[in-house]
């Protein structure tokens, strides 16, 4: 009788230990769900952009809209026994200058520019489903959390009647009024219930730990839920609800847009197939036909072994 008593007070203030770890904290933060929803917006949106770099694919799409810079070459005779080094002053010593330009052909500036943009549209869906996701895991975890928290404050009413009660039906017992069965079975009901207590509690504080995350809160704050607005019946339309969820759903989205993505890389692929044009003028002072000569440059490459077989492949089977 007397271990079971004392099992019982060490698993009640077991349970108070806990609700006191959880609630009596160094602040309670009391907020309303809409004030938490703008808490989570305000304080996670720069780390979830930075972790997905949309900013840095943004950037990608402005360098793919650059043009190759011009190539500036140049050859002259460095040194000779009758005029030194670099010596040019007669007018007579050898220059080769020439400057060209690498054109590309078969629109591969303007497919690099969709596969960057493609890119973006990627990474802004892949954005913006993990903050739904996590603004879903917000409005659970707000709700759950006070639920249970009204739950504590049954079981502690609970606990106390319980407590009562044990003690009434002891002093019956000491008195010979009751039997001692009655009061093991009251005592092991009052062990339940600060059981479930220490169990929802527990519950209670992953719940504080998951919103302290998410609205980046300091660990000493105990965040209370309030949630005062009243439930209100809503009526659902399915053909809305699927052309919602297509519109606003992250991960349709970054589907479809890995799709583009795939064909756009074909196209890219199959287009560096075709060979750039190079087209320069070059100056030659004395080492050509004839002196201060003028040309003009044209250089292509002939595909005849490498025509970008294995990427062409690689992408249909991306697309596949």
């Amino acid at each position: 009788m007397f271990k079971l008593k004392l099992v019982v007070s060490l698993l009640a203030l077991t349970a108070l230990s806990t609700k006191l770890h959880a609630q009596n904290q160094t602040d309670t933060l009391t907020l309303k769900f809409q004030e938490a929803e703008r808490k989570f917006l305000v304080n996670n949106f720069t780390l979830i952009a930075q972790r997905f770099n949309v900013d840095a694919t943004k950037a990608l799409i402005q360098q793919a809209k650059l043009w190759d810079n011009p190539a500036l070459s140049t050859d002259q005779n460095l040194y000779t026994k009758q005029s030194g080094f670099f010596n040019h002053s007669d007018g007579n010593g050898q220059f080769f200058a020439q400057i060209n330009q690498l054109f590309r052909t078969a629109g591969k500036r303007g497919k690099q520019i969709r596969l960057a943009q493609d890119n973006v549209n990627v990474q802004q869906a892949q954005f913006n489903d993990l903050l739904r996701n996590l603004h879903y895991n917000m409005q659970v975890d707000f709700a759950q959390l006070d639920n249970l928290i009204q739950q504590n404050k049954i079981y502690q009413y609970e606990i106390n009647s319980s407590n009562n009660l044990v003690k009434a039906i002891s002093t019956a017992y000491g008195v010979g009024n009751s039997s001692l069965r009655d009061v093991v079975r009251l005592q092991a009901l009052a062990f339940g219930l600060e059981n479930d207590m220490v169990e929802n509690n527990h519950q209670i504080n992953e719940l504080e730990n998951d919103l302290k995350t998410l609205l980046v809160v300091k660990e000493t704050t105990f965040i209370k839920p309030d949630i005062s607005t009243p439930a209100t019946n809503a009526t659902f339309n399915i053909p809305a609800l699927i052309d919602s969820a297509k519109a606003n759903r992250g991960d349709y989205q970054a589907s479809r847009y890995l799709v583009d993505q795939a064909n756009h890389n074909l196209s890219y692929q199959k287009a560096l197939a075709i060979p750039d044009l190079t087209i320069g003028v070059d100056y030659d002072r004395a080492s050509n036909y004839v002196p201060n000569y003028y040309g003009l440059a044209i250089a292509l490459p002939l595909p005849f072994i490498n025509r970008n077989q294995g990427n062409i492949k690689s992408a249909k089977f991306a697309i596949q």
